[in-house]
């Protein structure tokens, strides 16, 4: 199904009616805080299935989920998906492939959390996870929304934006990001982190 920017797959809470495709387009994810703010904590790209968790656990949606740009997205309802499991060993093995990979990704954000301590490097990281999909990069994303996903505030973000321009590692004009020099901004991913123990 073709879905507009803003179109919400499910919500944080809702019991599983679907497993997710993400054929185009990027999405995010978010949850709730104990405050009530509504936090990014993910974005999701194309090639990404969502709600697999939640469909074989049987339990909520842990996240909602929310387009981020035009997306063309392929769904199989929760027990359809649920039956086919049930009568095809490959398609379970694929389904188990894919809570490894979601796995992977969960503590690829953890170790970016832990071991990246300047917000230039955060910002940094996510510049070129998101150059590695487009370049140049098309950011739908407010400062502050990124500052959400990076785990640092707006006032951070906009500081490391201007340090990366001055730097000439990025030029920015509107919600077009273009990396100038993708070296440099490799190696101040780099530089930020630390080393575990």
């Amino acid at each position: 199904m073709g879905c507009p920017r803003g179109v919400v797959l499910f919500r944080e809470g809702d019991s599983p009616q679907a497993v997710f495709m993400i054929c185009t387009g990027r999405l995010m994810l978010s949850m709730i805080r104990s405050d009530g703010k509504r936090v990014i904590f993910r974005l999701v790209k194309a090639g990404e299935v969502l709600g697999l968790d939640s469909t074989v656990r049987g339990t909520p949606y842990g996240a909602t989920a929310e387009t981020l740009e035009p997306c063309l997205v392929g769904f199989v309802r929760a027990e359809d998906f649920l039956r086919f499991l049930r009568t095809n060993p490959k398609a379970s093995l694929r389904a188990a492939q894919g809570l490894a990979s979601a796995y992977a990704v969960a503590c690829e954000r953890i170790r970016s959390l832990a071991f990246l301590h300047t917000t230039s490097s955060r910002l940094a990281k996510f510049l070129l996870d998101w150059a590695a999909v487009e370049h140049p990069v098309k950011l739908t994303l407010s400062y502050e929304a990124i500052g959400q996903v990076i785990g640092r505030s707006r006032e951070s973000v906009t500081i490391a934006f201007g340090e990366l321009r001055r730097k000439k590692i990025i030029t920015a004009k509107r919600s077009v990001v273009t990396v100038q020099n993708k070296a440099a901004l490799e190696k101040a991913a780099r530089e930020g982190r630390v080393r575990p123990g």
